[in-house]
This record gives structure tokens, sequence and C-alpha cells, in this order.
């Protein structure tokens, strides 16, 4: 997993994160069920799904059905973690 910052959000779920060597990216995710995370939130993320340039959905963890790893992400605020799964539309 890569650990990125967010830098910038939008009322679009546009967010622009930042990366410990600098490196910026742009992607568009939508967190389901939890409040919409603020700048200078951490975010833990397979690099594989930053590739996909697709809008990406996130919601909590469905403790029934485990998700794979590459299919998880980890937020990080106010000394919290929260586990969040993808979801596919």
């Amino acid at each position: 997993m890569i650990k990125l910052t967010i830098i910038q959000c939008d009322e679009y779920a546009n967010y622009k994160l930042i990366d410990k060597d600098g490196n910026k990216y742009d992607l568009n995710i939508n967190f389901m069920g939890i409040e919409k995370p603020k700048v200078g939130t951490e975010i833990y993320i397979h690099e594989s799904v930053i590739d996909e340039n697709v809008s990406l959905n996130y919601g909590l963890v469905d403790q029934e059905n485990k998700p794979k790893d590459d299919e998880l992400i980890v937020i990080s605020y106010e000394g919290k973690q929260l586990y969040l799964q993808r979801f596919y539309g």
C-alpha cells in the first residue's frame, strides 16, 4: 500500500493527494456511509488501484464477506484508523 495525504478536495469527490516523495495524484473517490475525509487525512491505498483511472467507491467493511487486500483502503485522521472496502458500481 502507498501512503497518500489529501491536500485538496471538492464537492464532486475529486481529491488531490501527495505521497512522501512529492508525487501528486488526482483521484475521484466516493466515500459511502462515512463523513467525507478532510484535507490532511492520510489514505493508504494499493498502487494498482491508483492506475485504474476510474471513479472509486469505498464504504465500511462488511464483516460477513471479507474483502481481498487489494479492495481495502485505510484512512487515518485524528489518531484513528478506519478500514474501508471497495464497492463496484
